[in-house]
């Protein structure tokens, strides 16, 4: 059987070949999975959760790449930024913000995340996700990834999010985190 290369598309800048086909086949069966459909054969749901590494890998390369999530994602980081702040010109309190998990793999890019939601892969951005970002009183923040596990169940899970640039940290202070991520966005991608 012949093997797939990967290469970058020439015109549209995305990672394409054997790895693209494989994430896209594995997030398929997700979906499947998602919609307790009958996936392939005697396939189990821990085959589905084995197969997504490769999806998690593929995203990892195509959707975590800082200096594109920097150009595309900046504005979206600053908004957090000032949220999480409180910033007298901004909304406080609760702010919802919604994106796809392109916009979810940017964030962690930008923001120096990880998380593990079992019985995922580490970094898998599953449909219906959700990243929490949490002020305490001290000015801590926190990250929690809330997500399914499409095992049949509706419970919605739980897990704490790490910063990779603060020794994998749950907590990290806001000013830390405004000094990491608000020194490395770019103005030149902010709207006027």
């Amino acid at each position: 059987m012949g093997e797939i290369s990967d290469y970058v598309d020439g015109l549209s800048g995305y990672y394409s070949g054997g790895t693209s086909i494989a994430s896209q086949i594995s997030e398929y069966m997700l979906m499947k999975l998602a919609g307790n459909e009958t996936i392939w054969g005697d396939m189990t749901k821990e085959d589905v959760y084995d197969y997504l590494e490769t999806h998690v890998y593929y995203r990892g390369v195509q959707d975590r790449a800082l200096p594109l999530n920097l150009r595309d994602h900046s504005y979206m980081a600053q908004e957090l930024l000032y949220t999480l702040k409180g910033s007298e010109d901004h909304l406080t309190g609760t702010r919802v913000m919604v994106g796809h998990d392109g916009d979810l793999d940017a964030i962690a890019s930008i923001f120096g995340l990880e998380w593990f939601t079992p019985p995922f892969p580490a970094n898998a951005t599953t449909p219906g996700s959700s990243v929490r970002f949490d002020v305490d009183e001290v000015n801590n923040v926190k990250v929690t990834v809330q997500y399914q596990a499409f095992d049949g169940g509706e419970e919605l899970l739980f897990a704490d999010g790490t910063w990779t640039w603060a020794e994998r940290r749950e907590t990290v202070s806001l000013q830390e985190l405004n000094e990491v991520v608000g020194g490395k966005l770019s103005e030149e991608c902010m709207p006027p």
